[in-house]
């Protein structure tokens, strides 16, 4: 049970604040696949009050799909003037509106607490990708294994789901050599892959960023990598490309 008072815990200078009575949320319904990767008709581009619903609910189920765990990770929906995101050292299973932080389309922070060390990519991927309503930067549980590989070239799993190949035609998911969190070198280095707009990149030693049209499609290309990841990690275990397949 949760408890009755709020609980704020400063570790290795980062605040978590788990919110009474408040537990991470999950989408309820799934839409069906489609080939074409159109889950949800429009963008994330929104008034204030929806975007922060829109993000606090892919936030939630993002902490409880364990695509991100603790204080890592961050999302962001497009506004008309801008974007709002997670606010630096918050989780996203427990974030509430006063964690999210507004910024302007040139990555000036306007409103709400620090926003994420990563603003600089959402904003650079925001003006790059006109299609783009959403961004989410996740680890996951199996996606890191993957983007360790000491390799630049694109990731091409062992098994791909018809979902993966609509995402990644080109094929596979291109890398971003490990760069520091924030820097610029990171940011023109994932414009540079983002060039052919793939909906994911992996960050080698990191994990990795997807986008969609609206926050959802953001999310289920994250699901996606996710799966591929965890199947092909299983599946170079055992030496059988392929071997452990989809059911």
């Amino acid at each position: 049970m949760i408890g009755s008072d709020k609980t704020s815990t400063a570790r290795g200078g980062l605040s978590i604040e788990r919110p009474t009575g408040v537990a991470p949320r999950a989408l309820t319904a799934r839409p069906p696949w489609t080939s074409r990767f159109l889950f949800f008709e429009g963008s994330d581009v929104m008034d204030t009050a929806e975007a922060v619903g829109r993000l606090l609910d892919v936030a939630h189920t993002a902490y409880s799909l364990r695509l991100v765990t603790a204080t890592a990770g961050n999302v962001s929906v497009r506004t008309g003037e801008g974007f709002m995101i997670s606010g630096s050292g918050y989780s996203l299973g427990w974030l509430e509106e006063k964690h999210l932080a507004t910024v302007k389309h040139d990555g000036q922070h306007t409103a709400g607490p620090t926003p994420s060390l990563e603003t600089s990519l959402h904003a650079a991927v925001y003006r790059s990708i006109k299609e783009a309503g959403s961004i989410l930067h996740f680890h996951g549980l199996w996606t890191p294994q993957v983007a360790i590989m000491d390799t630049l070239d694109p990731w091409v799993p062992s098994v791909c789901s018809p979902d993966f190949a609509a995402l990644f035609p080109d094929p596979g998911i291109p890398r971003v050599p490990a760069l520091a969190a924030g820097s610029v070198e990171l940011v023109n280095a994932t414009l540079r892959a983002l060039a052919r707009q793939p909906r994911g990149i992996l960050l080698c030693g990191h994990g990795a960023v997807t986008w969609g049209a609206n926050s959802r499609e953001a999310l289920f290309a994250a699901e996606i990598i996710e799966m591929a990841a965890h199947t092909d990690y299983h599946a170079r275990c055992l030496n059988q490309p392929g071997g452990c397949g989809y059911s």
